[in-house]
C-alpha cells in the first residue's frame, strides 16, 4: 500500500468501503489521500445537476467539482443560460471550452475552461431566437468553433421533435431534423407532404432548404419543370440563387441552348448564371470546336458570363502561341489535386489563354524559358505569369526581380514578382538569402515571411529538382 500512495492516484478496481454507497468498480484518490474521482454507482445528485449512474466524477483536493467532470445531467434547479429558462427537471448537456490566449491574459480569475451548453432536452414549451419548440424537443447547438464566452449567445440550433411542425404554413415531418440559421430563420427541415414553395412542386420525405432571406435555396421536384429553355426531370434535385432565379439541375434527356450556338447538352448536372446565360454543361456535340481548340468528348465545359469559353478538357495536343499543350486523356487522368489541370485549357473572358498544361519544356512570347509536364498560367497579352522557371532566355530591365527567380515562380505583373526560388546568393533588404531560397514579396515589392506551410507545399511540389533537368 505504501508503494502505492507514491502514486499521484491510487485506483481501487473493488468497492471502496467509504464510497460504497456512491461510487463503484473505480475510485481515485490523490498523493494526500484526498478523494478525487470515482464512478457513480447510481443516479445522484451533485450540486446543482443529477448525474446517472456510470458517470465519472472528478473533485479538486478542497473537495469541490473539478471542471475535468463533464457537465451532463439533468438540472435541479431552475437555470436561465444565454436568456432562456430551462426549468428543474430539463436534462442539460454542457461542453468545457478553453478559451482563447487573449482571454487567459486578459486578467480573468476564473479558471481555463468554460462552459456553454450542447444540448437541452425541452420540458416545457420554450422559445428560442424567436423559435418555438413544443415540450419533449431536442435541441442541439452549434456556436462555430467560438473560443469567446461572449460570443456562446451566438449560436444556431438544430431541433428534432416527436411532433410535426407547421411553420410560415409548411408542415414538416417529425422524422428529420429542423436546422435554423443563427438569427433564428429556418435554414433545412424535412417536408411531411408534396408542397408548393416558389412554383416548384417539392417531394414529401425529401429535404428542403432556404437562405436567411427566406428564399428557396433547393429541394427536389415532383414533376418536370423547364427552367432557361431546359427540361428538368421529375425527382429532380435543383438549387437556385438567392433572388430566386434557377442555378443548377440535372436535365431529363439531351437538350439545345439556343442562345449558344445551339449547343447541345448532356442530360447531366447544368449550373446557369442568374441572368440565365449558361455557367456550365457536358456537351452533346462531337469534334465540338470552340474558341480555336477541339474539346474533349464527355467532359464538362465552363463559360464565362459573356457565353465566352471559360475552361474545358482538349481532345487534342493543342498549340496556343507557339507553345503545344498535352490534351485530356481518360484512360491516364486521375482526379487528384496534382492531376487537376492535365489536359485542361482555361481562357480569360476577352478569348485570350489564362492557362494550360504543357507537353514539353517551352519558351514563351516574353522569353522565359518553362518546364513542361506542369501547368503554367498567362496574363491576357500571352505574357508568363506563373509556373516553373528553367531559364529567363531575354534578359529584363536588371531591376526586375524575375531575373534571379528559378523553379516555381508567380508574378504579380511582368516586372514584379510575388514568389520564386532564388538561382544564386542575393542580398534583399539587407539580408543574406543562399541560392536555392523561396522567397516572397507583397505587392509593392517588399520582403514578406513565409510560413512553415509555405515552405512544406515548396517541397511538397518539388519545384527544385529542375537542376536535374535534361536540357
Amino acid at each position: 500500500m505504501t508503494k502505492l500512495c507514491k502514486n499521484i492516484r491510487l485506483k481501487i478496481i473493488t468497492l471502496y468501503q467509504d464510497y460504497s454507497n456512491l461510487f463503484k468498480k473505480e475510485i481515485g484518490f490523490s498523493k494526500k489521500g484526498k478523494f478525487i474521482y470515482g464512478v457513480l454507482a447510481k443516479n445522484t445528485i451533485i450540486g446543482d445537476m443529477e448525474y446517472n449512474a456510470g458517470h465519472y466524477i472528478y473533485f479538486l483536493e478542497n473537495g469541490q467539482l473539478s471542471d475535468t467532470t463533464e457537465k451532463i445531467g439533468i438540472t435541479q434547479e431552475n437555470k436561465i443560460i444565454n436568456g432562456i429558462l430551462y426549468p428543474k427537471g430539463t436534462y442539460l448537456e454542457f461542453e468545457r471550452i478553453k478559451k482563447s490566449n487573449y482571454e487567459n491574459n486578459s486578467g480573468s480569475n476564473s479558471n481555463n475552461n468554460s462552459l456553454k451548453l450542447k444540448q437541452a432536452k425541452i420540458i416545457i414549451p420554450t422559445t428560442l431566437n424567436g423559435i418555438s419548440l413544443p415540450a419533449k424537443s431536442v435541441v442541439n447547438f452549434n456556436y462555430d468553433n467560438t473560443t469567446n464566452p461572449n460570443e456562446y449567445n451566438k449560436y444556431s440550433i438544430d431541433v428534432s421533435t416527436p411532433y410535426n411542425l407547421k411553420i410560415n404554413g409548411i408542415t414538416y415531418s417529425k422524422k428529420g431534423y429542423l436546422y435554423y440559421y443563427k438569427s433564428g430563420k429556418l435554414k433545412s427541415a424535412t417536408l411531411k407532404d408534396n408542397t408548393v414553395i416558389n412554383s416548384f412542386e417539392l417531394q414529401e420525405g425529401t429535404d428542403v432548404y432556404f437562405y436567411e432571406n427566406g428564399q428557396l435555396n433547393s429541394g427536389r421536384a415532383t414533376k418536370e419543370f423547364i427552367r432557361n429553355g431546359v427540361t428538368f426531370d421529375n425527382n429532380s434535385y435543383f438549387k437556385l440563387y438567392e433572388d430566386g432565379s434557377f442555378k443548377s439541375g440535372r436535365p431529363n434527356k439531351n437538350s439545345i441552348i439556343k442562345d449558344m450556338d445551339n449547343l447541345k447538352i448532356l442530360p447531366r448536372k447544368v449550373e446557369f448564371y442568374p441572368d440565365g446565360n449558361l455557367k456550365s454543361a457536358t456537351p452533346a456535340n462531337e469534334n465540338l470546336l470552340m474558341n480555336g481548340v477541339r474539346l474533349a468528348e464527355g467532359e464538362v465545359v465552363n463559360f464565362h458570363p459573356n457565353k465566352r469559353l471559360k475552361s474545358a478538357r482538349i481532345a487534342e495536343d493543342t498549340r496556343i502561341n507557339g507553345l503545344l499543350f498535352l490534351k485530356f486523356d481518360s484512360e491516364t487522368y486521375e482526379d487528384v489535386d496534382d492531376d487537376a489541370n492535365e489536359g485542361v485549357l482555361s481562357f480569360y473572358d476577352n478569348g485570350a489563354l489564362m492557362s494550360g498544361f504543357l507537353k514539353n519544356d517551352s519558351v514563351t512570347n516574353d522569353g522565359i524559358k518553362i518546364e513542361g509536364q506542369r501547368n503554367v498560367t498567362f496574363f491576357t497579352d500571352g505574357g508568363f505569369k506563373s509556373g516553373v522557371i528553367l531559364e529567363v532566355v531575354s534578359v529584363r530591365d536588371r531591376d526586375n526581380f524575375i531575373n534571379f527567380c528559378t523553379g516555381m515562380t508567380v508574378l504579380y505583373s511582368k516586372d514584379r514578382v510575388r514568389s520564386c526560388k532564388l538561382k544564386e546568393d542575393k542580398v534583399i533588404e539587407g539580408q543574406n538569402f543562399l541560392k536555392g531560397t523561396f522567397v516572397k514579396f507583397d505587392g509593392k515589392g517588399k520582403l514578406i515571411p513565409i510560413s512553415n506551410e509555405e515552405k512544406l507545399d515548396y517541397v511538397y511540389h518539388d519545384y527544385s529538382n529542375y537542376n536535374n533537368h535534361d536540357d
